[in-house]
C-alpha cells in the first residue's frame, strides 16, 4: 500500500507526511509486520537421507518476540517450480522459535517434531517461508552453490545479508 498523509489544523497550517507529498508516498506491506524478523539462517543439503544425518534448515529469529511458526508453510525450489503438483508443508502446530533464537527444521524423511520431508540437493537449492496468508517472509537461494562434501550455507553472522560457505556446517 502506497500512501501520504495531509494534516489540517483550526490555524489553516497544513503538514504532510511524506514531507514532500503526494509526489513521494510512503509504504506498507500489508501481512508484513515490522516486529517479526524471521531469516533463513543456514542450510545442509549433504545428508543420509535418514534419521542419523538428514538435510536441515535452520530458521533464526531476529525479533524480540517469541513467532509462532504453527500454520506458516515451508518449502523448497522443487516444490515452489511444480506448478502444485508438489505441496508446501505447513509446519506443525505448536512450533514456536523463541526470541533471539534458533530452530532447526529436518527435511529428509525422518519423521519427527520439526520434520518438514523434502529433500535438499546439493547441486543447488532454495528454500522458502511463508506466513499463514502466503506472504514470503524468509528465502535462501543456494541454487547456483554446490554443498556436496558435507559443507553448509549460511549467513554469518546470523540474520545478516553476508553468506558464506561452512566447512563444518
Amino acid at each position: 500500500v502506497e500512501y501520504y498523509i495531509e494534516v489540517k489544523n483550526s490555524g489553516g497550517f497544513t503538514t504532510l507526511y511524506p514531507a514532500n507529498a503526494p509526489s513521494q508516498l510512503a509504504s506498507y506491506t500489508v501481512g508484513a509486520s515490522s516486529l517479526i524478523k524471521l531469516h533463513i539462517n543456514e542450510v545442509f543439503a549433504d545428508g543420509t537421507k535418514d534419521v542419523t544425518d538428514p538435510d536441515w534448515v535452520e530458521i533464526y529469529n531476529e525479533s524480540e518476540i517469541p513467532v509462532d511458526l504453527s500454520g506458516y508453510y515451508f518449502y523448497d525450489e522443487g516444490i515452489r517450480t511444480s506448478a502444485g503438483t508438489k505441496p508446501k508443508r505447513v509446519v506443525n502446530t505448536g512450533t514456536t522459535v523463541p526470541a533471539k533464537s534458533f530452530i532447526v527444521f529436518k527435511t529428509e524423511y525422518t519423521g519427527g517434531e520439526y520434520t518438514v520431508e523434502f529433500g535438499l540437493s546439493t547441486s543447488g537449492d532454495a528454500v522458502y517461508l511463508e506466513n499463514t496468508s502466503g506472504v514470503l517472509v524468509a528465502s535462501l537461494d543456494f541454487l547456483t552453490i554446490s554443498l556436496s562434501g558435507k559443507k553448509s550455507y549460511g549467513r554469518q553472522p546470523d540474520g545478516s545479508s553476508n553468506l558464506v560457505i561452512f566447512t563444518t556446517p
